[in-house]
């Protein structure tokens, strides 16, 4: 090739290059524009998003409160409760032994009259079998005093 030919297809070369570069740096900025609009979506989108998750995180928040605030209401009435119970149970425990004492009271009273029971008894199976010893002496003295 002739140095003009090859100065002519440089220039075209040339020519084409920046042609190109024109073209790919409009499309360029126009593709970048669809771009930040598409990234101006998708960022609105995501803050909606994030608005409506702090919304749910606040409205979980409140939420929570109510549940701690319903159990701790059910846990201080579960306490007093329980609290209730012990002191029903040791006023039992306490009557309890209390009865005990006084059924080992009464047993020892039961011994004491059965014991003073037995003694009279036996003074008054004495007495009768004196008595009829008397009566039988009563006979032979009234029948030695009348016979005479």
């Amino acid at each position: 090739m002739a140095p003009e030919e090859e100065a002519k297809h440089l220039q075209l070369f040339k020519l084409y290059i920046g042609i190109s570069f024109s073209l790919f740096l409009a499309s360029l900025s126009k593709n970048s524009s669809e771009v930040k609009e598409e990234l101006k979506v998708r960022l609105r989108v995501a803050e909606e998003q994030l608005k409506q998750m702090k919304s749910r995180r606040k409205e979980d928040s409140k939420a929570n409160a109510r549940v701690v605030e319903i159990f701790v209401s059910h846990s201080n009435t579960w306490q007093a409760e329980e609290k209730q119970l012990l002191q029903q149970i040791n006023a039992a425990t306490e009557e309890m032994t209390s009865l005990r004492s006084k059924i080992e009271e009464l047993e020892r009273e039961k011994l004491q009259f059965d014991k003073r029971f037995q003694e009279l008894e036996d003074m008054i199976r004495f007495m009768s079998r004196r008595g009829c010893e008397f009566e039988v002496e009563q006979q032979i003295l009234n029948d030695v005093v009348f016979k005479a």
